[in-house]
């Protein structure tokens, strides 16, 4: 299949909470790629029922994990199609190495550029940024008891009647913490191969959400160094 040698495959990765998803919207934006995540190619092929859907729908009935062979599989047909051929933003993939050589495969024979970076944020700044989350119950807004406060007393919510202010059980300080510690077990054999591979870029994540967008724009222009 001949691609436009332009494309450009963009991973960004990132534990919760540092912006990850933020920058995914505002990047995709910017450079005119869309974003599509494992969960987007799942669903399409359980929709769709493909034989790849029929398999993977087997594994996850069963409540295991899709084998790297099936979701690689899918992933290639995602990317094959014609909304893709100028490049997409990859959300959840690569999870694996198997995942990672396969995309760097992709990269290759759909002559597209590979960028990986990295959105790095010290442990106790996530922590910070996630636990003092609180949501109204009342109407889904979600504050932060630093950065966004509630009000206090609670006043009415937008949507009528008195704002009731909750914590998510995963947003707690220790849940939290176990979730980074369990991301980068799994993510940094990924890191260190794309590293020697010279395809990974790093940068600050504890930088404005500005900032931390421009330097990806800078990462993928060629202007960093």
């Amino acid at each position: 299949m001949t691609r436009d040698k332009k494309a450009r495959y963009i991973v960004l990765f990132g534990p919760p909470g540092v912006g990850k998803g933020t920058q995914t919207k505002i990047v995709s934006d910017a450079v005119n790629l869309p974003s599509v995540s494992t969960g987007d190619v799942f669903r399409a092929n359980l929709s769709a029922n493909t034989e790849l859907g029929q398999a993977a729908k087997q594994y996850l009935t069963a409540g295991e994990l899709v084998p790297d062979d099936v979701t690689i599989k899918m992933v290639r047909d995602y990317l094959e199609q014609p909304g893709y051929s100028q490049g997409v933003i990859l959300d959840g993939f690569p999870r694996t190495l198997d995942q990672a050589e396969a995309l760097i495969q992709m990269a290759v024979e759909f002559e597209a550029r590979l960028n990986v970076i990295f959105i790095k944020v010290p442990q106790e700044i996530i922590v910070e940024r996630i636990s003092g989350r609180v949501i109204c119950r009342a109407c889904g807004q979600v504050f932060h008891q630093k950065f966004n406060p509630p009000p206090s007393p609670p006043g009415n919510c937008e949507f009528g009647g008195q704002c009731d202010f909750y914590q998510r059980d995963d947003d707690r300080a220790e849940i939290v913490s176990n979730r980074i510690l369990v991301y980068h077990e799994q993510t940094m054999p990924l890191l260190k191969f794309f590293e020697n591979k010279g395809l990974l870029d790093v940068l600050d994540g504890t930088q404005a959400i500005e900032e931390v967008t421009k330097t990806v724009l800078d990462i993928l222009s060629g202007k960093t160094s």
